[in-house]
């Protein structure tokens, strides 16, 4: 190779090796779950990981104002987690879901929750495709607004969740 191709073989030497987990290929559910759980901490909620998927929740109340598109100071801690779990992902579908409910914004109305849904979607998006190393991960993502349907015994903090969904 160094005679044939002595500019490839240089760059191989120079480029370090990617040293970032591809968590989707960490083995056994239990180590993902270890691993989930090392990144992600008690920020993440409604956790569920299967042999081909990760499913993770985390509270609004965690990383935004209530009702509104601002973040607070958890947001660049819980974006730092998520880094963590998405940076070596290669050959998946992160998908992200920002759900507003209704009562959580001032006016009560459904289009104001819808767009502080979109808003909170698009920041978040944009912190999640800056850390994606790899052109074979697609991104992709939902804003939905919708009345509080959560029951008496649910934990009922916050005026909604961001999922994701990778796959």
């Amino acid at each position: 190779d160094l005679i044939n191709e002595p500019l490839k073989t240089l760059q191989s030497l120079v480029t370090p090796a990617d040293r970032t987990p591809n968590m989707l290929q960490l083995g056994t559910k239990k180590v993902v779950m270890a691993y989930m759980a090392d990144q992600l901490g008690s920020m993440a909620s409604n956790v569920e990981v299967t042999a081909d998927s990760v499913v993770f929740e985390i509270p609004d109340s965690m990383v935004f104002e209530l009702g509104s598109a601002t973040p607070t100071a958890g947001f660049v801690t819980m974006m730092e987690r998520v880094k963590g779990v998405t940076m070596g992902l290669e050959d998946s579908n992160v998908s992200v879901t920002s759900v507003v409910f209704t009562d959580s914004v001032r006016s009560r109305e459904l289009l104001v929750a819808k767009q502080v849904s979109e808003q909170r979607l698009d920041l978040i998006q944009a912190k999640v495709k800056a850390v994606i190393e790899s052109e074979s991960v697609d991104l992709n993502g939902k804003a939905t607004a919708r009345p509080d349907d959560r029951k008496a015994g649910e934990n009922r903090a916050g005026g909604g969740f961001i999922r994701f969904e990778i796959r």
